[in-house]
Order: C-alpha cells, then sequence, then structure tokens
C-alpha cells in the first residue's frame, strides 16, 4: 500500500523495552523467562514458592509490548539445623499489552478502490504507537479486513491480426474494467509458397526477366533464386528524315524501328522535335551623322539569319563640309602644297591644289674628326645644314633631302685604363696600397687601402669529458683565424685576441667506481669485475660484455596408450612438443637454466603419414600465449601437415630454461595400420619459426631431430608374428598368470586399453582369433578429459 504506515517503530520500542530490562536487572539468567506470564507468582531464586513483598520497579505495557512489575521476594527458606533464611531473589509480574487501549493518530486513510494492479484498503487509521490499523472508534482492525486486493485484468480480443508469410499473427485484447491492452501471440507465419515465374524476353519496348522463384501469397522473391531483370534492349532504328532547327523554327529528326511490334515500326515512324535556337544577337551602338556618314539610333542583328531591330525612320542625314583653302611652304626634307581645298572638320580632300617640291639641305663647310683622349671629349667629321641646323655625314649633298641626320657627333672622353703596378692587400688591422699607371696617357695613381676588419664566426661551447678537453664558446675570426671573446666587436681593429689557453676547458678525468661481475642474459648485458667510469660510462679495468642471442631448441616426447613407448592400431598416440631455451647455440654449461629468452611467436609446421594417424586434438600450453591458431583438422588429415602459431599479441614473454610446453597433438591410430615405425617430420620448407618482440627479427632454433619416430604395434599379436593365433593366446595366458610378479606394461596386450593386463583382454584376443573384432571398437581418448586451452 502507498499509503500505509511501517508497524517497525512500535517493534523498536518492544525491543527497547526488553532490552532495559535487562539492563536494570542483570539479575535475570539468560536462559530464564523475564516473568511468569499468568497464574501463580514465581521467584528467581525459589521458583513457586515466591511471596511477594515490595514493589521495586514498574514497566509500564503499551499496545505494542507487555510491561512488568518487580516485586521482592520475602519467602523464607529453612535449612534443616540453622535459622529460616528470606529469599534474595525478585518477582516479575506481566502487564499484558492486550490491556492497554491503541492510540489513534489524527490522520485518516479514505476509502481507496483496488484498480486492476493496483491493490485498495477500506477507511483506517493508524495506531501511534505499534502502527496496526484502527476504525474510526480506535478498535483494531486485520490487515485482510483493511486491504482489498487488486481485481486483475479482463481481458477480452478487441482485434485478430492475421499472419503473413514472415510475421507471425497475433491478438490485441482489451481489459474492459481499465482499457488496458495489450498483444497475446497468434497463428504462426506461414512461410514463403515459392513458385517458378517462367523467363520473359526483353524487347526495346520493355525489360525481360529469367526465370525465377517467387512467392504466390505475397509475391516476394526467393532470395536463392532472385530475379535477374534483362535490360531494355535498344531500338533497331535508322534516320528516315532530318531537317536543321532555325532560330525560329524547330527541326526534327524522323526515325523508324525495324521492329514492326514497336511503336516506332509505324509508318509514321517516330519524330525527335529539334527545339528552335533562338536568336543570337550582336548589340550595335548608336552613331551620329557626319560629313560623310549619315547617323542613325542602336540596333541588335542576329549572327545566325538576317534578323535586325534596325529602324531606317531613325536615320539623320550627312552634314555640310567647312570648306577652306590651305598652304604649306616646302623645306629641306618636306614637300609643301598651294590651293588645297579641304573640309576643315573632317579632312576630306576637295581639290588637290600644287605641290611645292622640298629644297634639299643647305651645308656649310665640313668640320673634320677629333679623337677623344682619356680626360678629353672628340668628335665625328660632319657638316651642319645652314636651314634646319641639323648635322648631317661629311659626305653629304646640297640639295638632297634624303639625307640622314646624325644623332651626336660628339665621342666621349675615353677615361684611364689603368693597370695595377704594385700593391699591398690590406689586413684585418693593417692598411694596405696601390700604385697604378694609365696604358693610354702614361698617368700614375696610387691609393691607401683601409684596413678590412675582422670576420667573426661563432663557435659554441665544446664541454669536456673524461678524456678530452673541451673549449669555451668564442669568435673565430674567418680571414686571419685568431680568436676573440663572445662579445667583441669585429668592427674594432683594435680588439685584443683570446689566447687559447684561456679558451680550454680542461679534460674531467674519469670518475671510476668498482662493479661486481654480470652475466649476461637475453635480456641484459654483462660485464667483468673491475671499475666503470661513473661520467661517462667507460670500461676501466673491467670488461662490457653484451646481451646473449637467443637460441631456441626443440624436444619430443612420443606417448601411447597409457603412457606406454609405443602406439597400437586403434589407439591414441600424443606427441608433446617442448622447447628448451639455451644460452646460445652452444648451450653454455655456465648459463644454465638462469637464461631467459624473449619471445614474440612461435610457428610450427609437422607433416604426417594420414593413411595412419588421424589428428583428433591439438592442445595449446594454457597461458603460454595470448593467442593460438593450427590447421582445421579436416584440412591438416587431408593434406598429411598440421601448422601451430602461438603468439603474444604486440607483445612478448620471457620464457626461462628447459621443457617449456609448447603444444600436445593427439592423433588416432589407424585400425587396419601396419605393425612398424612411422616418422612425424618438420615441414621441409616451413619447419619452425621462433620470433623475436623487435618486429621482423628471429632466433636461432634447432630440434633434437628432424624426424620423430614412432613406432605402431597391432593389439594382440603378442609374438609379433602379425596374425592372431593359440601361440599369441598362450604367451597372453602366461603373463596373466602372476598377478604378484612386477612386470613391463606391453602395450598390444593391452587389447581393451585399460592400463591393466588381465582376462577381459585375453577374452578379447580369443574373439579376435575366431574373427571377432570387439578389441577393435574400444576407445580410450587421452584428450577428452583435457583442460588445456584448443
Amino acid at each position: 500500500m502507498k499509503t500505509m504506515r511501517s508497524k517497525m517503530p512500535a517493534l523498536l520500542l518492544a525491543v527497547v523495552l526488553l532490552l532495559s530490562q535487562a539492563a536494570v536487572f542483570p539479575a535475570f539468567a539468560a536462559d530464564e523467562p523475564p516473568a511468569a506470564t499468568g497464574g501463580d507468582d514465581y521467584c528467581s531464586v525459589c521458583g513457586s514458592d515466591a511471596k511477594r513483598g515490595d514493589l521495586l520497579h514498574t514497566i509500564a505495557a503499551t499496545c505494542a509490548a507487555d510491561g512488568y512489575e518487580i516485586y521482592e521476594c520475602v519467602a523464607e527458606k529453612t535449612v534443616e539445623g540453622s535459622e529460616p533464611v528470606q529469599c534474595k531473589g525478585t518477582i516479575t509480574v506481566c502487564l499484558p499489552a492486550s490491556e492497554v487501549a491503541h492510540t489513534k493518530g489524527d490522520t485518516k486513510y479514505a476509502f481507496q478502490a483496488a484498480t486492476c494492479e493496483e491493490e485498495g484498503h477500506q477507511a483506517y487509521w493508524l495506531c501511534e504507537v505499534c502502527g496496526c490499523y484502527l476504525d474510526k472508534n480506535g478498535n483494531k482492525m486485520e490487515e485482510k479486513d483493511v486491504i482489498l486486493p487488486a481485481k486483475g485484468h479482463y481481458w477480452e480480443t478487441s482485434e485478430t491480426v492475421p499472419p503473413t508469410c514472415t510475421e507471425d499473427g497475433y491478438k490485441i485484447v482489451e481489459c474492459i474494467r481499465c482499457n488496458a491492452s495489450r498483444t497475446e501471440p497468434d497463428e504462426a507465419a506461414h512461410g514463403h509458397t515459392f513458385v517458378e515465374v517462367e523467363a520473359k524476353a526483353a524487347t526495346c519496348r520493355e525489360a525481360g526477366y529469367e526465370a525465377y522463384f517467387a512467392c504466390s501469397v505475397c509475391g516476394a522473391e526467393d532470395p536463392e533464386r532472385p530475379k535477374v531483370v534483362i535490360p531494355v534492349l535498344d531500338h533497331n532504328c535508322k534516320l528516315m528524315e532530318h531537317k536543321d532547327p532555325t532560330c525560329t523554327e524547330d527541326g526534327y529528326n524522323l526515325f523508324r524501328c525495324e521492329d514492326a511490334a514497336c511503336p516506332y515500326g509505324s509508318e509514321e515512324g517516330i519524330r525527335e522535335i529539334l527545339p528552335a535556337l533562338g536568336h543570337n544577337l550582336v548589340s550595335h551602338a548608336a552613331k551620329d551623322a557626319t560629313c560623310t556618314e549619315i547617323g542613325y539610333a542602336a540596333y541588335e542583328t542576329c549572327t545566325r539569319c538576317d534578323y535586325t531591330t534596325y529602324d531606317p525612320d531613325s536615320e539623320t542625314p550627312m552634314l555640310k563640309h567647312t570648306i577652306a583653302t590651305l598652304y604649306k611652304d616646302a623645306d629641306c626634307t618636306e614637300d609643301g602644297y598651294a590651293g588645297v581645298v579641304a573640309c576643315k572638320v573632317c579632312g576630306t580632300i576637295l581639290h588637290e591644289g600644287e605641290v611645292i617640291l622640298a629644297k634639299g639641305h643647305t651645308f656649310g663647310e665640313a668640320v673634320e674628326a677629333v679623337e677623344p683622349t682619356c680626360e678629353t671629349d672628340g668628335n665625328l667629321a660632319y657638316k651642319t645644314c645652314t636651314v634646319c641646323g641639323g648635322n648631317f655625314a661629311a659626305d653629304s649633298k646640297d640639295g638632297d633631302p634624303a639625307a640622314v641626320a646624325l644623332d651626336s657627333v660628339v665621342l666621349k672622353a675615353l677615361g684611364h685604363d689603368y693597370v695595377v703596378w704594385s700593391q699591398q692587400l690590406p689586413t684585418c688591422t693593417e692598411e694596405g696600397y696601390q700604385v697604378s699607371y694609365c696604358s693610354r696617357c702614361d698617368v700614375n695613381h696610387s691609393e691607401t687601402l683601409a684596413p678590412a676588419g675582422h670576420s667573426f664566426a661563432f663557435v659554441e661551447e665544446i664541454p669536456a669529458d673524461c678524456e678530452t678537453a673541451g673549449t669555451k664558446a668564442h669568435n673565430t675570426c674567418t680571414a686571419c683565424g685568431k680568436n676573440f671573446a663572445v662579445d667583441a666587436d669585429a668592427g674594432d681593429i683594435a680588439t685584443e685576441p683570446v689566447a687559447d689557453a684561456d679558451l680550454t676547458i680542461e679534460a674531467l678525468g674519469h670518475a671510476p667506481v668498482s662493479v661486481e661481475a654480470v652475466i649476461p642474459t637475453y635480456n641484459t648485458a654483462g660485464n667483468t669485475a673491475g671499475t666503470k667510469c661513473e661520467r661517462c660510462g667507460d670500461w676501466l679495468t673491467a670488461q662490457f660484455l653484451p646481451e646473449l642471442k637467443e637460441s631456441v631448441k626443440f624436444h619430443y616426447e612420443i606417448t601411447g596408450v597409457n603412457g606406454a613407448d609405443a602406439a597400437v592400431n586403434s589407439g591414441y598416440v600424443t606427441l608433446d612438443i617442448y622447447f628448451d631455451v639455451l644460452a646460445d647455440a652452444a648451450d653454455k654449461a655456465e648459463y644454465g637454466s638462469d637464461v631467459l629468452a624473449n619471445i614474440f611467436g612461435i610457428d610450427l609446421a609437422l607433416t604426417y603419414d594420414e593413411s595412419v594417424f588421424e589428428l583428433t586434438n591439438v592442445q595449446v600450453a594454457p597461458g603460454a600465449f595470448a593467442k593460438a591458431e593450427f590447421t582445421p583438422y579436416e584440412t591438416a588429415n587431408e593434406n598429411g601437415k598440421v601448422a601451430i602459431a602461438q603468439d603474444m599479441v604486440n607483445s612478448f614473454k620471457v620464457f626461462r630454461g628447459e621443457d617449456n610446453l609448447f603444444a600436445s597433438l593427439i592423433f588416432r591410430v589407424n585400425k587396419d595400420a601396419e605393425a612398424k615405425a612411422y616418422t612425424f617430420a618438420l615441414d621441409a620448407e616451413q619447419g619452425i619459426t621462433v620470433t623475436h618482440p623487435e618486429q621482423d627479427e628471429t632466433i636461432d632454433v634447432s630440434s633434437s631431430e628432424s624426424e620423430i619416430t614412432v613406432s605402431v604395434r597391432k593389439l594382440g599379436d603378442a609374438n609379433g608374428d602379425g596374425v592372431f593365433n593359440s601361440a599369441d593366446s598362450l604367451l597372453l595366458s602366461e603373463y596373466i598368470k602372476n598377478p604378484d610378479v612386477e612386470k613391463a606394461y606391453i602395450t598390444e596386450y593391452d587389447l581393451d586399453k585399460d592400463g591393466d593386463i588381465d582376462f577381459i583382454d585375453l577374452d578379447l584376443l580369443r574373439k579376435a582369433i575366431v574373427g571377432n573384432d570387439e578389441y577393435l571398437t574400444i576407445v580410450v581418448d587421452p584428450g577428452a578429459d583435457s583442460d588445456a586451452e584448443v
């Protein structure tokens, strides 16, 4: 109930009252009743002979818990030969809770009707002491009289949805009391009913399809045999007629399909409309009238047709010429004219007039050529026209209007051509000099060359180490090679260089410390005992020993039925593959089993005679590697080859010492196997690969043998002659007769493969002699109970 108050407070109150009694009156024993609950007084000491005295303590009763009155017991007890002694016990009298009225709370919990899923209740109040239900008069009510149980739904089916091919049918049911609804399973889906749909050939009109299967109910295609659509074929059409579109009219192509059943196959064919192109207009600007041309308004024309928006009414007439008579006198090189009539606006010549011929040049005396010197200009030989002032070649003729004027007659001074006669180059700090002479005029010239100054390159500090001196940071001049302080000014020629001794940092010398001998392993390098520099790490008197290169050696163990060293037909044989971690390929004894190998993974491939041996189980070493994979049994037994790969998946594991189990392979021996020796051989190409943690680096690998021999014996063939007869029975009988004598286990004697050679085996042998092969049906699988990872 949501509104019901818990009764826990009243129960807790009763517990507290009982505990308070034990605290106030510790005289009560743990296994005594606290009081007589009815009838005569009962003393904790003298029992039913009690006599009530003074009231010592009262614990009032409530509606939730009984109360108690504690009295002194005054009964006297007489012991023979002594005075009567008053009892020291107490009498506890129970005050029943049932005689105390409940305390009705003020809160009324109104009537609440029950629903389909939730309880209801009658109107009630709660006792403030014990939490029980009370009626309006304060009388206790039982819970069954207060709580109204949930009515539960009354379902009726409102809708039934039938099943389809793929979806179950269901019912929708509704409660007639509360309108709640739910779905309930009904009839199961029917499943598809697939039927074949005949193939349909494609045409140029519509697509076709190959034969397929579809549901006859819902039409769904069978996913195993779906519909394969054949695309619509191209029309076998021919172009019968063509018309190009123009700017204003549509064009067309007229086709006809050779398939008469096609709509394109009618006499009319099918006409493909080529839409009109529309005008491709070019704009022309308006033009004003001139003396020679009319004017007109702006207009457009089409580049494809003769369409235009030109308006003849927009034309304006040509303007009249403005007449003038022109005259120009002739000069040295150009003709003149007289009486020319022309328009001053447009320049149109209306009357040619008369030409006045060019006069040609009139030269004065020729000027002789003067050669230039180092310091003065010279000139060419030339003549000057007295009319136009132009300078011309000295051989020019008077009256020649075609003579070409010279751009310049001046020949510039040559300047001195100095050749160095004597020179001393300046240094970083001292001046130099240079004496030169002119090769043309013998003029001499001398000059002082200023000091070049230093050219600094910064040199960083080279720290000293134990054996080699260092150098302080400084500047070095790339010209003179001298060294200078870091803050020196390269342009100051007075700067003094720094001596090499002042730049030297003395070598530190070694700081030797003693080191103990460390044997190298696969993981760490080692060293001999001696000293080593604490500063630079150089070995002084001790010698560095590099870490070992991992080497792994594999070896194998063959186990037949019940631990025998040979297998039997119809039995099982186990091949255990182990590897030892070696110090190196030579297996140095001084390293022993302390050598560690970091291994990323191991790959191994083994071949076997699949006609004799059937691989039934591969067990990898539990926890040895993070991931193991091997050839599926069916594939392995088909090819007579099993490959096993184990790795740590982006990590590695450290292996130590000998006999690390790699894997166990369990084979079943063919019941018809011939009694002889067989071999398991490492695959010639794959063999064994052991990978180091560093990618693509492998570890040296060796194997105790490349072929592992297993001997197969024939069950029951005690004398090894290949047949079952009384001789075998006699040998087996002799073996069994002396059970107390310790004898070697002979695997071919144990026909039931249970590890005991007894009369059951003898019985199976005698059956085999007469042709009963019951012993071959007995299977003892050594891998059946294995917990190893597979």
